[in-house]
């Protein structure tokens, strides 16, 4: 037999052995094919019989939390120590408010408000300085000791003022707009303010008349609207307006007397005008022509000047004229003309056709109405005159008498109606 081989040294391994006989004895109980422990056994209070691992809650009792959705989370270097009542308490929380009971100690500054008891805590340290207190809870605060660095927190734009009527405690006073100044003098002083929806009777001594509702004035920038002359200025509108106004002179009225000079008016509408010394091409529709010079157009009170018939009407004068017109009826064209002549010697029963006066528009059978001179009539004879060409109007002297006739110098006028 090999030792190490066939049988084991004190010291040796099992594992080297290669002759090492099998044992033919019987062996008790289930040992060969057990897959349970006979006897279970109790592991931190849960049964163990090794069919299955454990899954349990480890309770209280043997050191475990007795509920598995407690979780601690600690140190990750090493071991720390916490140490808890030895009573039955609940651990406080950092996220929500807290009620403690008992006596409390707290080596650190609390941040945050304190409820409780504090108000009538009946024992107190008694403290010196500005504030000071007594074993008869009674605590002061020096007269002005409390400085604005002192006092809490304020709300943005507002400052700690007083506007209550009298005396009394500090109040809060809201500040609208931006900046960092509240203006309450009578007559303060204030550099570009920004005034926003104000409301003021006057500004720089000029009176300002609240609306009923609301208004807006609006000037160019770089603009100025001055008024000159003591006097009141109203504009009224009927609608929305917009007027340019001219560089300078003065704006005509819609009432009273205004003098408009080198106007021109588009299409307006005139109620009773008085036009005074005016130009116009036409009025109407009525084309009318200026004279070189002055002409005077005048109609009765009441009276209508009309025409009849699309045709030109041309009235002529050679002087000062005065008609007067029928009052129904045609009226006769004339033709005038005149020359100024002298026959010379007429031998007796004899004449003389030397008168020849241009009449336009005279025509052959046209009755001529001859104008003769008094002295040329009294000196005897006859004087006929007829149309004798178209245009054309032939005076002839016919001596009748027994004696020669020398008639003088004479101005002849002729009229022929149509």
């Amino acid at each position: 037999a090999v030792a190490g081989t066939d049988y084991l040294l004190p010291t040796g391994s099992a594992a080297g052995l290669t002759g090492f006989p099998t044992f033919n004895q019987n062996t008790t109980g289930n040992a060969g094919t057990a897959t349970r422990l006979q006897s279970p056994r109790f592991i931190y209070g849960m049964e163990f019989d090794g069919t299955a691992a454990l899954g349990g809650i480890i309770g209280s009792t043997f050191g475990g939390t007795g509920n598995g959705f407690t979780k601690f989370v600690g140190p990750t270097s090493s071991e720390k120590s916490y140490t808890l009542p030895d009573a039955n308490a609940t651990l406080a929380r950092s996220d929500a408010a807290q009620t403690f009971s008992g006596v409390q100690t707290f080596t650190s500054t609390i941040v945050g408000s304190i409820s409780g008891n504090a108000a009538t805590v009946t024992t107190n340290a008694n403290l010196a300085g500005d504030v000071t207190s007594s074993n008869s809870n009674t605590t002061t605060i020096t007269a002005g000791a409390v400085t604005f660095n002192k006092m809490q927190n304020i709300s943005t734009n507002t400052l700690l003022g007083r506007t209550t009527v009298g005396a009394g405690v500090v109040e809060e006073i809201s500040m609208t707009g931006t900046g960092g100044a509240v203006v309450r003098a009578n007559t303060p002083t204030l550099i570009t303010p920004i005034i926003g929806v104000a409301s003021a009777t006057s500004v720089n001594k000029v009176a300002i008349t609240a609306p009923s509702g609301s208004a807006t004035l609006t000037l160019a920038d770089g603009s100025t609207l001055a008024t000159s002359g003591a006097n009141p200025i109203t504009l009224t509108s009927s609608g929305a307006t917009n007027v340019t106004l001219p560089t300078s002179g003065t704006l005509a009225t819609l009432v009273g007397t205004e003098t408009l000079t080198n106007k021109t008016l588009t299409a307006p509408t005139m109620t009773t005008p008085a036009l005074g010394v005016a130009s116009a091409t036409s009025v109407n529709k009525v084309a009318i022509t200026a004279p070189s010079g002055s002409a005077t157009l005048t109609l009765a009170d009441g009276s209508t000047l009309a025409t009849s018939g699309a045709h030109a009407i041309t009235l002529t004068s050679s002087g000062a004229t005065n008609v007067t017109l029928p009052l129904s009826g045609i009226l006769v064209s004339a033709i005038s003309a005149g020359v100024t002549h002298n026959f010379g010697n007429v031998a007796s029963l004899s004449s003389e056709s030397l008168i020849n006066i241009v009449a336009t528009g005279a025509a052959d059978g046209d009755a001529v109405s001859l104008g003769v001179p008094h002295a040329l009539a009294s000196a005897g004879g006859v004087y006929s005159a007829w149309v004798s060409a178209p245009n054309l109007v032939t005076i002839k002297f016919s001596n009748t008498t027994g004696a020669d006739i020398d008639p003088p110098n004479g101005t002849f006028n002729i009229k022929i109606l149509k």
